[in-house]
């Protein structure tokens, strides 16, 4: 993206601090795990690097460590049994923390439309990572539930340990997946 800024190392990483406290303040459980925390916020440079040091037109394209980055974290997040509704709150956070900062770096510019393709990008870059990570983490619950845990009780093995944030009470009340516990949700 000739002419276009791209934001300094500190100013990305007020980006990524911001986005830490927020998510300390909602209480998120990835933060709870040092390697989730690890990932996440290695996610969210990598994000904010391929939208503001990279050619807008090439952003979301195919990035090989993005794509590993985001397999992984899919992977972990079913392993960790942590709802993928935690990841997507995370990109919702994410994508309102770097916003303000990606609008005012690109209004610079003095080109009307660097602006709102940032922002856009900044948009699609996280999408893309949520769908392969999301893609992950099905393939990695699906390659649990053909492996039965233990009988349940219920005429069926118990296969799933996730337990899922109820979203109108998150996080003071969850109920079990669906497909352990029939009739719930």
């Amino acid at each position: 993206m000739t002419g276009d800024p791209a934001l300094p190392g500190e100013l990305r990483e007020e980006i990524v601090s911001s986005f830490e406290r927020r998510l300390r303040a909602l209480g998120s459980p990835i933060l709870d795990n040092l390697d989730a925390r690890t990932q996440m916020l290695d996610q969210a440079r990598s994000i904010l690097d391929e939208v503001l040091d990279s050619d807008h037109e090439a952003a979301g394209q195919v990035n090989l460590d993005a794509i590993s980055l985001s397999v992984e974290i899919g992977t972990s997040r079913a392993i960790e049994g942590v709802h993928p509704t935690e990841s997507l709150r995370a990109a919702a956070v994410l994508f309102e923390t770097a916003f303000p900062f990606v609008l005012r770096a690109f209004s610079a510019t003095g080109r009307s439309d660097a602006a709102s393709n940032a922002t856009l990008v900044l948009h699609r870059v996280i999408m893309s990572r949520i769908v392969v990570s999301a893609v992950s983490y099905v393939g990695s619950c699906s390659r649990r539930s053909t492996t039965p845990i233990a009988p349940s009780g219920r005429g069926y093995p118990e296969t799933c340990t996730t337990v899922l944030p109820t979203p109108w009470a998150w996080p003071s009340r969850t109920l079990s997946c669906m497909r352990c516990t029939p009739g719930t949700m």
